[in-house]
């Protein structure tokens, strides 16, 4: 007999033929699953896929997107049972049509249907979601099909029994879509395409829910009706365990029902579609588009309900496009002043469009047979080969599989010269050797017009010279120590090359010593080979930036602290400060020492010690 029934535990079903009410709680934390958060009302058990009511108060217990529940009414199996009698593998589906018609305006949730898809041992592979209405999923992304296709969530944790592990993959409506017909045949036929879905994966079920995350809400479920089309048919037999029990028939398999008085048999389709004879022990009845048998035992005509539900008749092979792909290109490094100046030195392009898609190009007014395809996320990237410098005018674009062509434009300016620096010491004439200075030096060079011009020594900036209109520029060098120096000149152009030359030299100011810098030497201990020696170097009246000490000796040094040794060539040593002690106060002093051996008529002594800064 027909009844009513309102489901407010937490888990509470009721079932009707291929489809049951599922009160699905599965986000309440563990510390409140004693109270169910929602309720649906069932006018009818025997036509629990019409008419319900899901209602939901939540408590804001968890802030932010938190999913607390999903009341639901699926068809077939639901992800954490076994597969339905009719399943198939996802290579065999030919049409998977859901029906169905909603009413809510709650903010703060969703509407969701769902097909699920698990390997042959039964394990889950796969839940894909259409979101219809609402916030749905914050990581869907938006593309310019009737669904919208974008593989999030890998690996997202199962829940509400499921248990294990799969892949989640969620489409979205452009606009919200209440009522009409999802093709997740469609779908799963571009998942396979490409190379998300295993095409021997099998259909599990399909579910409608809604997802909310606070305050209260509503959906009513006016239908949800599926119909499952398959390439190659198998029997399928049920028999009534009760009276009044309701079989839906919702694929195009060969069906042999052995029911009984006051059981319904339940069709997708108009009786038009049908025809129907007796037989001596009931009833058979014709598909005449599939060319499917239903053969009915114990059945009569008037146990027999036929459905006006508009499913597409002939789905598309992919989702039908309502608008032109979007596509999107970009500089891979806009290299130039800015990263938006459309400026570089390297010709590489990235972009977006559908994922797999096909893009082509277009350089300067001529297409190109060059292509790229894009990945599973929509993202592609190009490099053109042999590309002159100047500016240049690439469109990339995507055909669809309806023949729309949507397509996006770049002009930008490829430098890729090098700049030419030449750098030169003033009044100082050219030759192989490296000079020796008395004075700091002036550099002159050339660059190109209007160039800002680096100038380094090894890694300390010295500054900057700007070249006139004819390109040429100078720089006079100040604060450099005595010692040996490689100043490097450089010019980065608006593209980002770099071009650069250097100028080495060594300088040896006297001026820089009669500034009162001094240096003494002493042996703080000595042995029979050995000795320990100091030189204490003072910073005098100016103080010191960088120093050399220079000496002869007959010892040799076997270790060193507070400089290092520059060079040691017969009996004559040249130290240099180290970083820690390369500036001196003025009026202080710093120490270093060394460690020496000696031998035959070698001594500790030293002879024309000399500091240089």
């Amino acid at each position: 007999m027909s009844s009513s029934a309102t489901l407010t535990q937490q888990w509470s079903s009721v079932s009707s033929g291929d489809y049951t009410v599922l009160n699905n709680d599965w986000g309440i934390p563990a510390n409140q699953q004693s109270t169910a958060y929602t309720s649906i009302n069932v006018p009818d058990t025997l036509d629990v896929n019409h008419n319900l009511t899901m209602n939901w108060t939540t408590p804001n217990l968890i802030p932010g997107t938190y999913v607390y529940a999903y009341p639901e009414v699926y068809w077939g199996g639901q992800y954490g049972q076994q597969l339905p009698n009719f399943s198939t593998t996802v290579s065999n589906l030919k049409t998977l049509n859901v029906n169905y018609s909603v009413s809510t305006t709650s903010p703060d949730s969703d509407v969701l249907l769902e097909v699920w898809t698990k390997n042959a041992a039964g394990t889950i592979t796969h839940e894909i979601g259409v979101f219809v209405y609402g916030w749905g999923n914050a990581e869907s992304v938006v593309y310019k099909d009737q669904y919208i296709n974008a593989l999030t969530n890998a690996n997202a944790s199962g829940a509400g029994g499921g248990g294990g592990s799969w892949n989640f993959v969620t489409y979205r409506t452009i606009t919200d879509q209440l009522s009409g017909t999802i093709s997740f045949s469609n779908i799963l036929q571009d998942l396979v395409a490409k190379g998300i879905v295993d095409p021997n994966d099998y259909i599990s079920g399909v579910e409608l829910g809604s997802e909310m995350r606070k305050g209260s809400g509503s959906l009513q479920v006016n239908n949800f009706n599926v119909y499952e089309e398959v390439k190659q048919t198998h029997a399928i037999v049920e028999t009534a365990t009760s009276t009044n029990q309701i079989f839906d028939i919702t694929t195009n398999n060969s069906y042999t029902i052995n029911g009984g008085s006051g059981n319904i048999i339940r069709f997708d389709f108009p009786a038009s579609n049908y025809t129907i004879s007796s037989t001596s022990s009931g009833l058979s009845v014709l598909d005449n588009s599939s060319g499917s048998v239903i053969t009915l035992n114990g059945i009569s005509a008037n146990q027999l309900h036929f459905s006006n539900i508009q499913f597409f008749a002939n789905p598309p092979s992919l989702p039908i496009s309502t608008g032109l792909p979007v596509v999107t290109t970009s500089l891979l490094t806009d290299t130039g002043a800015s990263n938006s100046d459309k400026v570089t030195s390297k010709a590489s392009l990235v972009g977006t469009a559908d994922a797999q898609s096909v893009i082509h190009f277009n350089l300067d007014g001529s297409a190109i047979s060059s292509t790229v395809t894009a990945d599973s996320s929509g993202k592609w990237s190009y490099s053109p080969i042999n590309l002159a410098d100047g500016s240049h005018t690439i469109v990339a674009s995507e055909t669809n599989a309806t023949g729309l062509t949507g397509s996006a434009s770049l002009t930008f300016t490829l430098d890729t010269t090098i700049p030419i620096v030449t750098a030169n010491l003033q009044n100082t004439p050219a030759s192989s050797a490296i000079p020796t200075l008395t004075v700091a030096p002036t550099l002159t060079g050339t660059a190109d017009s209007g160039a800002t011009i680096k100038l380094m020594d090894a890694n300390t900036v010295l500054g900057t010279a700007t070249a006139n209109a004819q390109g040429a520029w100078n720089y006079t060098t100040t604060g450099l120590a005595n010692g040996a120096h490689t100043i490097v000149a450089s010019e980065t152009d608006l593209a980002g090359n770099t071009g650069s030359t250097s100028v080495a030299f060594t300088l040896n100011s006297p001026a820089q010593v009669a500034s009162g810098a001094s240096v003494n030497y002493s042996v703080a201990n000595s042995w029979n080979s050995g000795f320990i020696g100091n030189f204490t170097i003072g910073g005098g009246t100016n103080g010191l930036h960088g120093w050399t000490v220079d000496f002869d000796s007959k010892f040799d040094i076997a270790n060193i602290w507070g400089a290092s040794i520059v060079s040691h060539v017969g009996n004559h040593y040249k130290l240099q400060n180290v970083d820690y002690d390369a500036n001196i106060s003025p009026g202080a002093v710093t120490t270093v020492g060394f460690q020496a051996t000696m031998s035959g008529l070698s001594g500790s002594g030293v002879d024309n010690l000399l500091i240089n800064a």
